[in-house]
């Protein structure tokens, strides 16, 4: 390689090939999940049981919080209707800890080996690298236990004006040790913002978020103009003798702990005060991570919790390189999913299970193994024996947490979204998610449906 003018090589100055090196490696890999957040810095005050993070009252512990939608890619919009993460990392004395969370009570599925699925069934379609209802749907309407999340995600809970306001819950189920009584209890967490959240009407002409990076620019703002959130970080506790008596399975993230039975107990308060000098290295390369724990609290027998800690190694050492823990973000205080091989068989999306490709819970393939995803242990699996009630809760909450006006605002988003899928796969879905949980649900869904397919007729 010369340059015109004097014929001398480039490779000599050296300084063309150390630019291009740095410029064309620099950007890592996007999560897996996740992948579109943001992000800010602030400090924990804690007091509760042996953790050394809740024990010293008053002492200021430095958080690292990052905020996300769930399904699409860096750069999408900020508003889409999605799920939302809310990972927060503490640096305490004893090491870091990770609290890793979602804006919904209740997770979509109780056994780990569907992750890669559900992730699959609601991401961009192989083909026309469009969202596609009807996987979304089809998926759902085969596995009962997304019910209660699904719902969730469509209620107000589901939708948030910015994320200074958002709620976080752990959905895992976690042990503390040691505690003030000398006795291990199971905890689960609710991460609360003590401002005033109000629900986003459906109307799209009244959503604050025309702006694709509102929520990012929002949280931007507010701590720079010192208006810093805040939230209050509250546990449920439950002994192991009322886990082994309880209704309902304690360790299924599917299920939440009625706040009658388990009242919320506040811990500590977390402030995002300072925002991030540098993007790329204090928010993108930020690796949260489930088995990040510290003295005083274990893992309890969740199946979920113990699938995402394999999970989550692989994806950081994947986007980051194994010594992502040596990142400066990531150390303590004292110290695109890759090509297969296989092909995309159908040009189908490759989840489990699925009524697309003849992959389903009632021909063969229980371990959901297409595409290579083989399972060789039962350790950190939940079979589904059919046995769980998956309506109840649900049914409940309807009832006893939802006001009138929030079950037809749910209602209407569930029904702009199941309304494009395929006629056979809506129908399944009433049968296996809606009409299970109460007549009035289900009537109200299937009559703005109606109303929806008949607007679309005269159209």
């Amino acid at each position: 390689m010369t340059t015109p003018t004097t014929a001398q090589p480039v490779n000599e100055t050296g300084n063309i090939i150390e630019s291009l090196t740095a410029s064309l490696s620099k950007k890592i890999p996007e999560r897996i999940v996740h992948a579109n957040g943001t992000g800010a810095l602030g400090y924990f005050v804690g007091k509760y049981t042996s953790a050394g993070l809740f024990t010293k009252m008053g002492v200021e512990v430095p958080v690292m919080a990052r905020f996300s939608t769930t399904v699409l890619e860096t750069g999408s919009s900020d508003g889409v209707e999605d799920m939302r993460g809310f990972a927060v990392k503490f640096y305490t004395q004893d090491g870091n800890y990770d609290l890793l969370m979602l804006n919904i009570k209740a997770f979509n599925i109780r056994d780990p080996i569907l992750f890669p699925s559900i992730g699959r069934s609601r991401m961009r379609h192989p083909e026309t690298f469009v969202l596609d209802p009807d996987t979304y749907w089809d998926f759902t309407s085969l596995r009962p236990e997304v019910t209660f999340g699904t719902l969730l995600s469509f209620s107000d809970a589901g939708r948030m004006k910015n994320y200074r306001e958002m709620k976080g819950f752990a959905l895992n189920t976690f042990k503390w040790t040691g505690g003030q009584c000398g006795e291990s209890v199971f905890v689960r967490y609710h991460m609360l913002p003590d401002d005033v959240q109000e629900p986003v009407s459906t109307s799209p002409s009244s959503c604050p978020y025309e702006d694709p990076d509102h929520f990012r620019k929002d949280l931007y703002h507010s701590i720079k103009s010192s208006r810093f959130p805040t939230w209050t970080l509250n546990i449920q506790i439950m002994t192991p003798s009322t886990s082994s008596t309880c209704t309902f399975d304690p360790f299924d993230p599917t299920k939440i702990w009625p706040e009658k039975e388990f009242p919320l107990i506040p811990v500590g308060t977390m402030t995002l005060n300072q925002n991030p000098s540098n993007f790329a290295e204090q928010i993108e390369k930020v690796a949260f991570h489930p088995g990040n724990l510290i003295p005083g609290v274990a893992l309890s027998p969740d199946r979920v919790l113990h699938g995402r800690i394999f999970a989550y190694s692989v994806a950081q050492r994947h986007r980051l390189g194994r010594d992502f823990n040596k990142i400066p973000v990531n150390c303590p205080l004292h110290r695109n999913e890759k090509t297969e091989i296989f092909s995309n068989r159908f040009n189908q999306v490759k989840y489990f299970p699925s009524s697309f490709n003849g992959i389903s819970s009632h021909n063969g393939n229980r371990n959901g193994n297409e595409g290579g995803d083989i399972v060789t242990s039962d350790t950190v699996t939940r079979p589904d024996r059919g046995q769980e009630d998956n309506y109840r809760q649900i049914d409940d909450y309807w009832r006893g947490e939802m006001s009138p006006e929030e079950r037809v605002r749910t209602v209407k988003a569930i029904a702009k979204s199941l309304a494009m899928a395929k006629p056979e796969i809506r129908e399944r879905s009433f049968e296996r998610n809606w009409d299970p949980i109460n007549k009035e649900l289900s009537e109200m869904l299937r009559k703005e449906i109606e109303i929806l397919n008949e607007m679309k007729c005269k159209l």
